[in-house]
Order: C-alpha cells, then structure tokens, then sequence
C-alpha cells in the first residue's frame, strides 16, 4: 500500500497535498477491496441459495405423483363394430328386422343389433387406450409393461354372434398379451409386416416426467377364454430403483376385459351376398 501512495504522490508535492491525495487513493482501494469481497461472499451465497432452492424443489418434486394413468376404451358407447353377441337367440321378429335391412355389413347394422342388447367382442372392442402423464421434473421411464389375467371363464354363454369376418390393419397397432390366468405375461407387437404379421416382444421404453410427451399406446388381451386382467408397468424416476404400479379399472371404474369369441352352441349371423344368413354352430365333440 505504501509503495502505491509512495508511486502516486511526486517528490514536488507538499507534504499536505501529498496526504490528501494518499488519503484520496486509500479511501478508493478500500471501497475497491471492499466491493471484490462483497462480490464473493455474493457468489457463495448465491450458490448456496440455490442449492438450497435445488433441495427444496427436488422436496416438491418428490411429492408429486411419479405419474398420472388413464385408461379408456378404445369404442365409445355409440361406435359402429363389426362383430356383436348376444346371450339369447334372435327372437324371429328381430329376423325379419335384419332380413329387411339393407345396408351392407354388421358395422351398417350397429344401431340394429344395438337396440336388440347386443355387446361388442375382439377387434377394436377389446382395445383400451392407455395414457401416461408426469407432472415430474426428473425423468420417468417405464421400462416393461405385462398383464395378469385375475379371473377367466368359458366364453359358453353366446348364443349369437353377428360378424361380417372383416379385420382390418388398425388392430396390428396394438400391443397385445396372450393371457394366462394368474400369470404375468409381457407385452407383444407385430415384425411391422401387414403381409405376413408375427409377434415379437414389445421393447419400447416409454419415457415421461421431464416435459416429456405423454405416453401414448393401445392395449389389448388374447386368450381362448374370457378373462379379466390387469396391467403391471414397471418404471424409475431419474434412472431409480425399479417401481411398479398395477392398473386393473379403466377410467370409468369397470375392470379390464378381453371377452373371446363364443364356444359352444350359438347362432352366426352374417351377411353373405347381400343377404343375412342365420347359421347355426353345434357344439363340438372331443373324440
């Protein structure tokens, strides 16, 4: 500091001029040191500050839900389909109504075999669409996704089953699950061939959380019986331990179900050259 005052102040200045001004550069070098340690004790408590928001907004984020699951079904109440059964055989007033019907498949006729109580099975009434939300900052990625049958049943209750035999390409869009009662099976999909379709393990990791775009994928069982089921997805948060949740209702509280196609005696109903055919199917004899 001397040296400094010493280089300011020339030889030919009073000794009174000479303090004033060493008075003068003391006075700025000490606001000068002064405002370099304001500045660092600024930044420490600003990183601090921070780290201490960090800690409290991770606090938040880990009180929000990991994520957010809904499921809907694929058909709402008024969607045309093209296969329906009944638990009864068609009354022969509600035959003569289809035989008058001229429009020119099952699909056409929706409203009919609706108003005759008839459901929905396979295809796109099976499928369920399944929504994945995060309102988490971190990262949230479901690794696996299987499905439990927890009850199943012989489809022997249809006693008709109206269908044009018509698939379509939509339902390979879907990944699907060959349930088995009480055990996890996990999720399969198609080789992407329309042709010559195979199924493969679905492997896709479904990543949520982090302003990511929601999950979105279609879901349906496959089984010779009747079965009620659950999904089980297996997921982390920020690359975690491995968690688990199980969905078993869809949004409107009804339990997951895959309906199979009848067995036993039933009635098909078709329409076959523009004419509706009423065919009857006898149960089948195990030798």
């Amino acid at each position: 500091m001397s040296e400094i005052l010493e280089a300011a102040i020339p030889e030919s200045a009073g000794k009174g001029a000479g303090w004033r001004v060493a008075k003068t550069l003391f006075v700025i070098l000490f606001f000068v040191a002064g405002a370099v340690i304001t500045l660092k004790l600024d930044l420490l408590s600003t990183d601090s500050r921070v780290a201490a928001e960090d800690a409290a907004g991770d606090k938040v984020d880990a009180r929000k839900e990991d994520f957010l699951a809904k499921v809907t079904p694929e058909l709402n109440g008024k969607d045309p389909h093209d296969s329906w059964v009944l638990d009864r055989k068609l009354t022969n007033e509600e035959r003569g109504e289809l035989e008058k019907f001229d429009g020119e498949t099952v699909r056409e006729a929706s409203s009919l075999l609706r108003k005759f109580d008839a459901r929905r099975i396979l295809g796109e009434a099976a499928e369920y669409k399944l929504q994945l939300t995060s309102e988490r900052k971190n990262p949230v990625v479901v690794t696996k996704v299987e499905a439990e049958a927890t009850r199943c049943w012989e489809p022997t209750t249809a006693k008709t089953w109206a269908t044009d035999g018509v698939g379509g390409v939509e339902q390979w869009k879907t990944i699907y699950f060959d349930l088995k009662e009480r055990v996890k099976v996990t999720a399969m999909t198609t080789n992407g061939d329309l042709d010559d379709p195979k199924m493969i393990p679905f492997d896709d990791a479904i990543s949520i959380g982090m302003q990511q775009t929601p999950g979105l994928i279609k879901f349906s069982g496959r089984s010779e019986k009747s079965c009620e089921y659950r999904l089980i997805l297996s997921y982390n948060v920020n690359s975690g331990k491995t968690q688990t949740r199980t969905i078993s209702k869809d949004e409107d509280g009804k339990n997951l179900l895959f309906e199979a196609s009848p067995r036993g005696s039933y009635e098909t109903v078709r329409r076959e050259q523009g004419k509706w055919t009423f065919t009857s199917t006898a149960p089948k004899v195990t030798p």
